[in-house]
């Protein structure tokens, strides 16, 4: 029950005549008097004007009082009567008529109130006005000052703008800066199923789903977690996929569903082959073929300008000049063939070359451990010739074969020949003798 003496709220409208009205009574009450009856209290539209400190004595169990505000009156203020008498707790305080209900949820958004409850109902003292609330700010907010819902609605509206529009509200007041710990958050409907989109946007891929991705300030990944294969796919619906799949360690790269390049656990990098064998490893359709670089397993350059194309068989250039050697004079280029035995060896520091020996010490040095005649010059038509001159030779000095013949050209004409039969012609190609 409210006992007497006790403090309880009732709502002042500031009108015109910032007053209180009461029916049924003649006479305006001023502070200092009291009210006095033995009758329920009607207050209604007869000017008695009640501030902080007045006094109503009531000695029946009803106290009803009305307020004659208008609806576009500005501010309502929460002030206090004092009850001589106890007013039992089924007793009836209504504050109503004139859309008073409709201005007062208008107007106190920001009204608290602090409430001590006991085994018989509100105590006397119980009910009191400890603060006003700022429904833009919420300051005044407390343990014992509660704020309506109309005030934190006004509030989290009021902060679209500033970053603390969103509010964890925990046990320890109205807003924190402690973290929301749980278990697991689920979003969606809580199953595996692809219909459990966590964003979606009707009708297009844009979703999360399933198990496996991670993005943290530290690690980022996409892992499967039962599956033995996650992929990642940038393109559209149609197949025009750029595919990045893990599959039992492997990464591979595909295009349009078909595999172009994938990279082993050893790190090998194939291009055109499932198993490199090397750390990269292309392995070409077709061959250049001295036409198309484009058939290249690895182009350096232009396809249609000065480029080098490699295959498994030949190394091409369309350039003008295509370069082979070291950089240093005392560096040598060495040709290998049939294993590791050096076949041709260019000097870096003379220029000589060396066939069959890795120390030329000629322009052109030949070995053959074996071989007799380590050189043969042959041609394809009636003669074959060795070309000899210095810089001051004008015409051609040639040995060479004519047929089973051996001839001896000076100044580009013929001068003797020893034939086949071993006879010596001088000025003559048909010696007898």
């Amino acid at each position: 029950m409210i006992t007497s003496n006790t403090s309880i709220p009732f709502i002042k409208a500031e009108n015109s005549e910032n007053k209180f009205y009461l029916s049924r009574l003649t006479s305006e009450y001023n502070e200092g008097d009291s009210i006095t009856t033995s009758t329920d209290i009607n207050c209604r539209k007869l000017a008695i004007a009640i501030k902080a400190g007045d006094k109503i004595t009531i000695n029946g169990t009803s106290l009803t009082v009305y307020a004659d505000a208008a609806v576009d009156a500005t501010s309502f203020f929460v002030e206090e009567i004092t009850l001589d008498e106890a007013l039992n707790i089924n007793a009836n305080i209504a504050i109503d008529e004139d859309n008073m209900f409709v201005q007062y949820q208008r107007k106190t958004e920001g009204t608290v109130a602090g409430f001590d409850i006991d085994a018989d109902g509100i105590s006397k003292g119980g009910v009191e006005i400890t603060g006003w609330l700022d429904s833009d700010t919420m300051e005044g907010a407390t343990e014992n000052n509660l704020p309506t819902a109309q005030s934190v609605k006004a509030y989290v509206d009021g902060q679209a703008g500033h970053s603390e529009t969103l509010q964890e509200v925990t046990d320890n007041g109205n807003t924190t800066t402690n973290d929301i710990t749980g278990a697991s958050l689920t979003l969606g409907d809580g199953t595996t199923s692809e219909s459990a989109k966590v964003f979606h946007s009707d009708g297009t891929y844009t979703k999360i789903l399933g198990y496996g991705l991670q993005m943290s300030r530290v690690t980022s990944y996409i892992r499967p977690v039962v599956s033995d294969t996650s992929q990642l796919r940038l393109g559209n619906s149609d197949k025009n996929w750029t595919t990045i799949n893990h599959y039992a360690d492997y990464h591979i790269f595909y295009q349009a569903e078909n595999e172009v390049m994938r990279i082993t656990p050893s790190g090998n990098v194939g291009i055109g082959t499932t198993s490199p064998g090397a750390l990269l490893h292309t392995a070409p359709s077709g061959s250049i073929g001295w036409s198309s670089l484009g058939n290249a397993g690895i182009l350096i350059g232009a396809n249609t300008g000065a480029g080098i194309g490699i295959d498994q068989n030949e190394i091409a250039s369309k350039g003008d000049h295509m370069y082979i050697g070291t950089i240093t004079t005392d560096k040598d280029l060495i040709l290998r063939a049939g294993g590791s035995t050096n076949r041709i060896v260019v000097k870096g520091d003379t220029g000589n070359v060396g066939i069959g020996t890795t120390s030329p010490d000629k322009t052109l040095h030949v070995y053959n451990a074996t071989v007799n005649e380590p050189i043969k010059i042959e041609s394809g038509d009636s003669g074959a010739f060795a070309m000899f001159a210095d810089n001051n030779t004008t015409g051609n000095n040639l040995i060479g074969a004519t047929g089973n013949n051996l001839t001896f050209w000076t100044s580009s004409a013929e001068k003797m020949r020893i034939t086949s039969a071993g006879n010596v012609g001088i000025g003559t190609t048909s010696p007898d003798q």
